[in-house]
């Protein structure tokens, strides 16, 4: 497959976006980039790789994983916790 398109989200971008970018323009050089969230772009088709639209962020599920795992870090690590 021979993409025309390289579509990804409009509007602020991370590196991950960028990074992204950056390697399929490099392995699909005859391919226009397109940032939108228009649904006739991030509509999959042969025409085209869609990256990045998910439209949908919630970072707490990850934030929960992490406190947690670091408040049981730090009970273990903490003096009280290994004379008790």
């Amino acid at each position: 497959m021979i993409p025309d398109f390289l579509v990804t989200h409009s509007g602020g971008f991370h590196a991950d976006d960028l990074l992204s970018s950056v390697i399929l323009t490099r392995l699909f050089p005859q391919a226009r980039l397109i940032r939108s969230r228009a649904p006739e772009w991030i509509t999959p088709g042969q025409d085209r790789i869609i990256y990045d639209v998910g439209g949908v962020y919630d970072a707490m599920p990850a934030y929960s994983i992490i406190t947690s795992a670091a408040r049981r870090c730090a009970t273990m690590a903490s003096p009280t916790a290994r004379s008790a």
